[in-house]
């Protein structure tokens, strides 16, 4: 483990930047994977022709709140391959499946693992575990058969953040699986577009931990089934959205999709593909 700034592998060489004209960023739980964390077997080969569509164009990433074993589980081999790396933990670890390289410095890393230990010795009800983590807190309240949703906690989890003395150094937010808690100034948006050196950036999620994602980069896209709190994020917000059919894509304009989940994203790898390209 090294806290650095990001993998050597993940790394460009200055003569290939120019070939590049995107960072795609692909949440997990509920954009990639469906509600059963999962990719069907029917739609393994159309994402997998639909990623290879925009590889000249495009760097893609994994953006999740998830740690290393969570993808080497749950996304399948011929999937992972095509991505350029792993922005994972909400942004605080960078991996290229190989290395995981904490952005978190050492000092707030600590401070996150003392406000671990107080909130698992609060036994909150519904929290199915802790997952394994690195520099960020992640109570699950379901797995991939069953539990409750995540918002049934989370005002009782700021809460208790505020009441132990943490409200000024993290924030709460949650998926659709977990409630999650980030050291202040983080997220997958900073992660992103640091490991886009200056590439354009695409935001494909559909959460609320998703929020700096969708609403930063120069173009966000949202399947069907995303979060209420997201939806109601972005309306207040005031950001413009439209739906995946109209023409001529704006930049800071936030597409909503009528599809769900792992076809929401190839929809959108195919938006790319066709109108995207300079």
């Amino acid at each position: 483990m090294v806290y650095a700034p990001v993998p050597l592998s993940l790394q460009d060489s200055g003569d290939s930047i120019p070939e590049k004209q995107f960072a795609v960023g692909i949440d997990l739980h509920g954009t990639l994977l469906d509600d059963r964390w999962a990719i069907r077997s029917d739609l393994m080969d159309p994402l997998i022709g639909a990623m290879d569509s925009v590889l000249d164009i495009c760097n893609i990433y994994v953006c999740s709140g998830n740690d290393l074993t969570f993808i080497e589980k749950y996304v399948p081999t011929d999937v992972r391959k095509r991505f350029k790396g792993y922005i994972l933990e909400t942004g605080c670890v960078l991996s290229d499946g190989f290395e995981e390289a904490i952005l978190v410095h050492a000092d707030d890393v600590e401070d996150i693992k003392k406000l671990e230990k107080a909130l698992w010795r609060e036994g909150i009800p519904n929290v199915r575990y802790f997952a394994r983590r690195l520099a960020t807190v992640s109570m699950f309240t379901r797995d991939e058969k069953e539990g409750t949703r995540p918002e049934e906690i989370f005002e009782r989890v700021k809460e208790l953040v505020r009441h132990i003395g943490y409200a000024r150094k993290v924030y709460v937010t949650h998926s659709n699986v977990a409630v999650d808690i980030i050291p202040v100034g983080y997220d997958k948006f900073t992660a992103l577009d640091y490991a886009a050196k200056g590439l354009g950036t695409i935001g494909i999620a559909d959460s609320l931990n998703d929020s700096h994602l969708i609403l930063n980069a120069t173009y966000g896209f949202v399947p069907r089934n995303a979060s209420p709190a997201l939806l109601q994020l972005i309306g207040g917000e005031g950001r413009q959205t439209a739906v995946m059919s109209s023409s001529d894509p704006t930049p800071g304009e936030i597409r909503i999709s009528d599809r769900e989940s792992t076809e929401c994203v190839i929809e959108v790898l195919r938006y790319i593909d066709e109108n995207l390209r300079h």
